[in-house]
């Protein structure tokens, strides 16, 4: 099997079993025994197991962004984002679900980098860019949560990469596939000198298998604008039993692509962490609502656009009724600071707006 995303074929995991036992030998007229054949065999297979280099990815952004050089770069990518290694088989089925409104030149940036390091990594994989119709607020996890619902219905995904459509890996070896807990893969972002701006943190890309998707039902469909749901989905996690693994701030190395907020995308300062327990089991997969308006298939990724509905009109009785008298059994530890922000401003909000 190799490091990185391939099994190798029959024939040479029968020579690696094989391997301890092996005798090495010449028969009669010159010819190889079986067994050297079976290393000969090997040898020549090695050759086609990936070689991930540090810092492979990038230094510096820097591309030609003419996307007819993007096809011709990519010859092996097939219609819709779709690829798979030739010369072995991927152990995992992976669909990268990009969230997405009017960046199409961070998007460019993103195919640019991305599918020559996924291909080096030997990855089964798809790109699915869900992108949200309407001047509504963004609504980041409900759109990874239809990212998740419709690349299933096209393939047997059994992992998904939920990435910002602004980050690129700057080095080959932070691969981009499942483990045996939720992985969170950008690490260190330049945006934060380059170090995880705190234990919790579980934004930007992240990897969970189907099983693990699922048993924390999806991501929350109530957080609107920007931030707040990186939270929720970690605490989804810690109250399924789960842990976050990471690479090394080294390999897991991430660089932005600098941009100003979108005007549909600002904090929402009445906005605090919602009380997981309350909440996760009748606020995700099982009661996600959408409309598939147009599914386009392009050469390097298929772009799904959806409309999402609009916020709840909460007033602000229940805004706080629901948010923040909750009972303190009911809220994480890690919660706590958040909330009591949140409080104060809601406080503001109680003195200065009409209710």
């Amino acid at each position: 099997t190799s490091a990185w995303g391939c099994r190798c074929p029959l024939s040479l995991s029968l020579a690696l079993s094989s391997s301890e036992t092996a005798v090495f030998s010449v028969l009669p007229g010159g010819l190889l025994s079986f067994t050297h054949q079976l290393w000969h065999r090997l040898f020549w297979q090695f050759q086609n197991l990936p070689v991930l280099k540090p810092c492979a990815g990038i230094a510096n952004l820097h591309a030609n962004l003419d996307v007819g050089y993007f096809y011709l770069i990519n010859p092996e990518v097939k219609a819709g984002g779709r690829f798979a290694p030739k010369d072995c088989i991927a152990l995992q089925k992976v669909a990268i679900i990009i969230p997405f409104r009017n960046r199409e030149e961070h998007l460019k940036y993103w195919l640019y980098y991305l599918h020559p390091i996924l291909q080096r990594q030997q990855l089964d994989y798809g790109v699915y860019v869900i992108n949200q119709d309407g001047e509504e607020e963004f609504n980041r996890a409900k759109l990874l949560n239809i990212g998740f619902a419709e690349a299933l219905k096209e393939y047997d995904y059994d992992c998904f990469v939920f990435s910002d459509v602004d980050l690129i890996p700057m080095d080959d070896r932070n691969t981009y596939k499942c483990y045996s807990q939720p992985r969170h893969l950008s690490v260190s972002m330049d945006k934060f000198g380059f170090r995880l701006p705190y234990n919790q943190y579980f934004g930007g890309v992240s990897a969970l298998s189907k099983e693990q998707f699922t048993k924390i039902n999806g991501f929350p469909n109530n957080y609107w604008g920007w931030g707040g749901e990186d939270d929720d989905i970690y605490n989804r996690l810690v109250f399924k039993g789960m842990g976050i693994s990471r690479p090394d701030a080294v390999i897991g190395k991430c660089r932005m692509i600098r941009h100003s907020r979108d005007r549909k995308n600002e904090p929402n300062p009445e906005r605090c962490v919602s009380p997981v327990l309350e909440t996760m089991s009748s606020d995700g997969l099982n009661t996600l609502s959408y409309k598939v308006l147009r599914t386009d298939k392009y050469p390097l990724y298929t772009k799904i656009t959806v409309d999402i509905g609009s916020p709840n009109n909460l007033t602000l009785h229940n805004f706080l009724a629901f948010h923040c008298f909750v009972s303190p059994e009911a809220v994480h530890k890690s919660c706590k600071y958040l909330l009591c922000q949140k409080m104060l401003n809601l406080i503001h909000l109680l003195h200065c707006s009409p209710r």
